[in-house]
């Protein structure tokens, strides 16, 4: 029941009564019909499908599978949503990138990182969807030992279009950690992330609440260069003499996401174009 008017609705959306009018008019009822959405609660996040066209393509809008976030053995800590007044689009270049950790956080997750491009296998997949392997670039000889998480390691980035992206990070002793950020746009140019942490059993490190802690603190950083940026989206397709005409090693993987983007939104807009959505 809608509290300023009394209008009642059944699980449907399809109104039921509308108290201020002395006869029932079917015909007015019918058209005060509530709007609904698919919804989905999963990783701890409510998931809402705002496009409520019939499925017609399989799979293609379930959540991707994350085994740890519901693996009762591993440790799965949420972090609070964090907004950025930045688009959604440079949130997940950031999220990306390997190249900002030795200044961007010089006092957090960079405090032993190399400033030098690692060698990173980047792959499409042929669902539209990337992913890359590369080490961390630690320092061999940094000048004060690093933590466990600042320490040398593997890290595996899979990123579903449009914004569903993971980081498997796996140390040397066996340890693993897998982060997800979901960015999810409020205007053309903010959006708030949604974001998580699973911790693998017997973790040598820090205890769970102090990898959130410090999570939160490497994300600030970022918002911070995030939002210090001009524009503050990416566009979809940089133009030349503008933004993105100096592209250095270290944009491979945020090229490839550019790239991967614009032929999932060419795909998804041919699809609705031909009926197929």
């Amino acid at each position: 029941m809608c509290p300023y008017h009394g209008w009642r609705f059944d699980p449907t959306g399809a109104c039921q009564s509308i108290p201020s009018l002395v006869e029932p008019n079917p015909e007015k009822q019918a058209l005060a019909h509530l709007r609904s959405y698919l919804i989905q609660e999963r990783y701890g996040l409510v998931w809402v499908k705002l496009d409520d066209t019939p499925l017609s393509t399989g799979e293609r809008h379930e959540l991707p599978e994350v085994p740890e976030f519901e693996n009762a053995a591993w440790s799965y800590v949420m972090g609070p949503p964090t907004p950025f007044a930045a688009g959604w689009r440079r949130e997940v270049e950031n999220y990306l990138d390997m190249t900002h950790f030795a200044f961007a956080h010089a006092d957090t997750l960079g405090k032993a990182a190399d400033y030098r491009l690692p060698p990173m296998d980047i792959r499409a997949l042929p669902d539209g969807s990337f992913q890359m392997d590369a080490p961390f670039p630690a320092l061999e000889t940094p000048h004060e030992p690093p933590g466990k998480l600042q320490s040398a390691h593997r890290r595996f980035q899979r990123c579903w279009l449009p914004n569903f992206t993971t980081i498997r990070q796996s140390f040397t002793d066996g340890d693993e950690r897998v982060l997800v950020h979901i960015p999810s746009p409020n205007t053309p140019e903010s959006c708030t992330v949604f974001w998580s942490l699973a911790i693998s059993p017997n973790f040598q490190g820090p205890p769970p609440q102090a990898q959130l802690d410090f999570a939160i603190r490497v994300l600030d950083e970022d918002r911070i260069m995030c939002e210090n940026q001009r524009p503050r989206e990416v566009p979809i397709n940089p133009a030349r003499g503008g933004w993105g005409v100096l592209v250095m090693p270290g944009d491979t993987l945020a090229n490839m996401f550019q790239k991967q983007l614009r032929r999932w939104l060419t795909s998804e807009a041919g699809q609705v174009s031909t009926g197929q959505r």
